[in-house]
């Protein structure tokens, strides 16, 4: 929790973390089962992570643990891209123009 307040305070602390490679290791804590409150915490530092500007490489992380085939893995992804494109026309606009038409597809499969 303290992570995910530390990266709402600022851009600057933001960009300190990602340049510290911390992206990586929240995304694999996504994958620990039965976690509820810790995927809560994660997705929240996550959110905060990718305010805009986001960070392309972290929406690139989250877009393929949307591709993964664990049911699991793949929820927690959708919701955390979920939040952070609320209200956010920039990161819906790279969610559907600027990396691929295979996301569309997989969450439209995801869908039916």
């Amino acid at each position: 929790m303290i992570l995910a307040n530390i990266l709402d305070d600022s851009l600057s602390t933001r960009d300190l973390v990602l340049d510290h490679s911390a992206a990586l290791p929240l995304l694999t804590l996504l994958s620990i089962p039965d976690r509820r409150e810790l995927f809560l915490i994660v997705s929240l530092a996550l959110a905060n992570l990718c305010r805009e500007p986001i960070p392309s490489n972290v929406l690139e992380l989250l877009i393929d643990n949307v591709m993964m085939f664990d049911e699991e893995i793949v929820t927690r992804a959708c919701w955390t891209l979920s939040y952070i494109s609320h209200d956010s026309n920039e990161i819906v606009q790279l969610m559907t123009e600027d990396l691929n038409e295979q996301l569309l597809g997989r969450l439209t499969a995801l869908l039916m």
